[in-house]
């Protein structure tokens, strides 16, 4: 499986505690990843659930996919960018700017 990702993405301001914990989420290479995993006990809500309400937020789903990758594997970020490919293209056009 290949994952797309780099260290450093392009600086980004998280709107609010969510979107703050999960750009500092560190994913585990040697398991399976997935922000369903993730409850925000103060929000009541999924991490999974927060990324699906901001979809449309380009600049943080952008973020997203930069930070933590876009695999195969059946997760949300994956799940929005097979729905987004103008997205998942600038997400691999930064990439390859950032090598």
């Amino acid at each position: 499986m290949t994952v797309l990702k780099i260290d450093t993405a392009p600086a980004y301001d998280p709107k609010n505690e969510i979107e703050k914990n999960i750009m500092t989420l560190n994913p585990n290479k040697s398991s399976y990843f997935t922000f369903s995993n993730y409850y925000d006990q103060n929000e009541s809500i999924y991490y999974d659930d927060y990324i699906e309400s901001q979809k449309d937020n380009r600049e943080f789903m952008l973020q997203i996919a930069l930070r933590h990758g876009a695999s195969i594997t059946d997760d949300k970020v994956s799940e929005i960018l097979a729905d987004k490919p103008l997205l998942a293209l600038e997400a691999i056009r930064q990439l390859l700017q950032a090598r």
